[in-house]
């Protein structure tokens, strides 16, 4: 599952992004949350109580918040507008809740009564029937900002732009130029 989120800050209370859970405790089968008083993010469980976490940010921007879950492990992606790092994906082994009849999937709050509020703006959500791919999650932000989410760059790319070309020759040469033939170069 995944999301957008413009998350306006902490408040006292537990956020959900998106829950399955009625009004107990007992119902959350799973959740997406912001701890009280706090930047995390965290995936979890009523029968496990931990997954993975990351970290919002309140600045005013749009941030990529995805889960891909496939039965036993959680991964938690969240990415800004600017660039995309599958190096801050969390992973942690969840046990989800065993399902209860009247577990709801509520968006933008924690139970079917509206309580435990997301406190900002969530657009574009989507909840799959499968666990996502690191690239498929890529390419819901790329959807999104045009932007390249340049994973799987090939190794010759020395620029930072997921590509071999010209600049790339001209940093070896450069290199080559400065160094000489010596071997202990840098």
């Amino acid at each position: 599952m995944g999301d957008w989120a413009n998350w306006s800050g902490i408040n006292s209370q537990h956020q959900r992004l998106i829950s399955k859970r009625d009004i107990d405790w007992g119902t959350t089968r799973w959740h997406l949350m912001l701890e009280p008083y706090s930047t995390t993010v965290e995936f979890e469980s009523f029968a496990d109580g931990s997954g993975p976490t990351g970290t919002m940010v309140s600045d005013g921007n749009w941030q990529h918040v995805c889960v891909s879950f496939d039965g036993s492990v959680a991964t938690l992606y969240i990415n800004g507008t600017d660039e995309f790092d599958l190096e801050s994906a969390s992973s942690a082994t969840v046990a989800l809740t065993p399902e209860t009849e009247g577990s709801t999937i509520n968006i933008g709050a924690g139970k079917t009564d509206g309580t435990l509020w997301f406190n900002g703006a969530l657009d574009d959500i989507r909840i799959y029937n499968h666990p996502m791919t690191p690239e498929e999650v890529a390419k819901t932000w790329m959807d999104v900002t045009q932007k390249d989410p340049k994973i799987n760059c090939p190794a010759s790319d020395l620029t930072g732009d997921c590509k071999t070309n010209f600049a790339d020759i001209a940093m070896v040469a450069d290199e080559w130029l400065q160094c000489g033939l010596f071997t202990d170069c840098p």
